[in-house]
């Protein structure tokens, strides 16, 4: 088995480096944004239950290590790499849509196919937005996370063993996650209640509730 090395992506990305869309997504009647909102709530409660289950490994003395690291277990590298997924699209959905510049228009837009968080608002600029600050903490995190699922990359063989407990297998992410979802599901009762109805007793109460069982995260990695 190969030891870790010290991994450098520490640069976090600034606030102010995510570009809005100058441009609405596409009309969506309330049904349609109740799917997305069933999408939404079964990728976070996907997301809490891989996390939990990753915590009882650890109280077992299982822990999600690299594949090239000693003690390596199969079982729990699957369950880590489910949270990840779910997280980072659950945090690509709170910051908000990558953007592209329309060549033609110089209009900042959407892909029309993505569920974000401009889909439930009345115009562009009647959108729920994220504390800055939050935002930074959170893109961080998706970031690191996509270089390590997304990506066969160097970084999944470079990791060392101290991150079991103080990087990406930090499961309390997904209490700031749940927090933001509840902010977003109060702005969302002004503007779309019978979409709000679904959100917060199906998925986000009882997120809630199970979040708590994890632990709080450290720093940032």
């Amino acid at each position: 088995m190969l030891e870790g090395l010290m991994t450098t992506d520490k640069v976090a990305p600034s606030a102010g480096s995510w570009r809005k869309a100058t441009v609405p997504c596409p009309p969506r009647t309330d049904n349609e944004l109740i799917a997305a909102v069933h999408v939404l709530g079964a990728s976070l409660l996907v997301a809490i239950k891989s996390a939990i289950n990753i915590e009882e490994l650890k109280q077992a003395g299982i822990y999600p290590v690299s594949p090239p690291v000693a003690g390596f277990h199969l079982h729990a590298w699957q369950i880590l790499q489910t949270m990840l997924v779910e997280e980072r699209r659950l945090i690509e959905f709170l910051v908000g849509p990558h953007t592209f510049t329309d060549k033609g228009t110089g209009a900042t837009k959407s892909n029309r196919d993505t569920i974000c968080i401009n889909c439930f608002g009345s115009s562009i600029t009647d959108t729920w937005w994220m504390n800055d600050d939050v935002r930074v903490r959170l893109r961080w995190r998706a970031q690191r996370t996509n270089k390590r699922v997304a990506h066969l990359d160097w970084l999944l063989i470079d990791e060392y063993d101290s991150r079991v407990v103080s990087g990406i297998w930090q499961t309390g992410y997904l209490k700031e996650i749940v927090n933001q979802f509840r902010d977003f599901t109060e702005w969302l009762y002004d503007r779309r209640p019978h979409v709000a109805e679904i959100l917060a007793p199906q998925y986000i109460d009882p997120a809630s509730a199970r979040v708590m069982q994890l632990p709080v995260p450290g720093p940032p990695f």
